[in-house]
């Protein structure tokens, strides 16, 4: 298993599993014979090595001696899954690809919520902070969440509709608690007795509280 993952490894986007990628065909007696079944884990893999070895035979060597075999190599036919579906599998992405999923939270967002929260004072650097530390820190909306559909923490959702969900609901909920001098809304209201004058001055507070903190962080 060794030798034949080591010769189908360049083939292999992901390192080859020696273990579970190769299995031995085995008698009646349960002595092995010197057929195997090769598995791959991503479309086109198998067809690039009859790209390389069009004639179906190449040469592998094999054992502590290293001796060289001819051996025969043919693609397996799929069989129709007459119930059920077959897993779903990524297909494979560039570094671009890759970075742009991690980090542009911004197009589960309308542009105009954005905008809105800005003027509240919840600037993009502060949502980028939050979003993109959920998604390096959080398994739940990273690796679960990419997953195949059997292995997903959510399987009913599609691949990414869990944090894209997460992303939606956060921007929401931040419009619909966040509040002004001008309405600083009912619950902040609500503390002070009828006729008597709404103190506002703890947004003033808040906001060079805020201000001291991203000098720290940011320098400016």
């Amino acid at each position: 298993k060794k030798d034949l993952s080591a010769f189908f490894q360049p083939f292999s986007t992901d390192y080859r599993d020696e273990s579970g990628s190769v299995e031995f065909v085995h008698d009646a007696d349960g002595l092995r014979t010197d057929r195997a079944y090769v598995g791959f884990d991503l479309p086109g893999e198998a067809d690039k090595v009859f790209e390389a070895f069009t004639s179906g035979r190449a040469q592998i060597s094999a054992g502590r001696d290293g001796a060289v075999s001819t051996v025969s190599m043919s693609k397996v036919k799929e069989r129709v899954i007459r119930r059920g579906s077959k897993a779903d599998r990524p297909e494979p992405r560039s570094e671009e690809e890759l970075m742009d999923d991690l980090h542009n939270w911004e197009r589960h967002v309308d542009p105009e919520d954005l905008e809105a929260l800005n003027g509240l004072g919840i600037t993009h650097d502060i949502l980028d902070e939050i979003f993109v530390t959920l998604r390096y820190q959080n398994k739940t909306f990273a690796a679960a969440d990419q997953a195949r559909k059997g292995e997903r923490s959510h399987p009913e959702y599609a691949r990414g509709d869990h944090y894209r969900r997460m992303v939606r609901l956060y921007v929401k909920t931040l419009l619909e608690v966040s509040v002004t001098p001008e309405e600083p809304g009912m619950l902040y209201e609500g503390m002070f007795p009828d006729g008597m004058e709404i103190d506002t001055s703890i947004f003033d507070d808040e906001k060079e509280r805020i201000n001291k903190l991203r000098m720290k962080t940011t320098g400016h």
